[in-house]
Formats: structure tokens, sequence, C-alpha cells
């Protein structure tokens, strides 16, 4: 997923606790949020007032949950974890530590695995060359080198 697919995806789904969001999802929209909150805190230190910044972080703080319960779901885990921010510190390096875990590459109770898909059986070995005529009576024995 793109980053301008991410930022659409997160902001039509700007309440949609349900469902699963990949990491991509996740992070690029975590990178959305970064440089919203740079560049309004940049306009609010010019204009000498925080206004920008409060209304720029109100506006990526529910789609940035949202997504994150998404993600949680990704993983096969329920959204609740996501409370593990109240916890001082290590509450957010537990959450951090759940959000970049591996999507489960099947349907799980919060929906359709939408990933890369796994390979069902290997894949066939490749075929041999042919060596030219000039090489296979060599290779058989029967020519002299």
């Amino acid at each position: 997923m793109t980053f301008g697919d991410s930022v659409s995806t997160c902001l039509r789904k700007y309440v949609d606790f349900n469902g699963r969001a990949s990491r991509s999802e996740y992070w690029w929209f975590f990178l959305f949020g970064v440089l919203l909150d740079l560049g309004a805190s940049m306009l609010s230190a010019t204009t000498g007032t925080r206004v920008f910044f409060v209304l720029s972080s109100i506006a990526v703080w529910v789609p940035l949950l949202t997504v994150a319960v998404r993600r949680l779901h990704d993983a096969g885990m329920s959204g609740w974890w996501w409370f593990t921010t109240f916890i001082p510190i290590v509450g957010l390096i537990v959450l951090a530590y759940l959000l970049v875990q591996r999507p489960q590459p099947w349907d799980n109770k919060y929906g359709a695995y939408v990933g890369e898909q796994v390979l069902r059986s290997p894949a066939p070995a490749p075929q041999s060359p042919v060596p030219p005529a000039s090489m296979r009576s060599r290779l058989d024995g029967s020519g002299t080198p």
C-alpha cells in the first residue's frame, strides 16, 4: 500500500474499528500524522498560538486509533490491547511491539486476509537446458575429447 492509498483509506474509515489493516497502511498513516503535526506545530509557532497543533492532533487522533485497532486485528489480537498505552512508558513499548507483528496469513475472526498470497505448493523445478548436438556425444561417452 502506498502513502496516498494509506491516507485515503484511513480517512475514509475514520471511525471504522472493524476489519484488518496491513502494517504498511498503519505505518504510512502514522508518518502522515507525524508530518501533519510537525507542520501544524511550525504554523502554531509562527502565529504564536497552539490552535493549529491542537486541531491537527484531534483530527488525526481518531483515525490513528482506529487504524491501530485494525492493525492489531490483522495480527490476530483484540483491539483492547490499545489500552496498554495508559501504562506509563512500558505501555507504549508493548503497543509498538504488537503493532510491528506479522499479520496472520489466513482469515481470522476479524476479517479476511488480503495480503500477498501464500504458495500452496512448491514451484516446479526449472528444466535443465539441452546441450548442443556437438556436446551430446561427448557427454554420452561415445565421443573423444
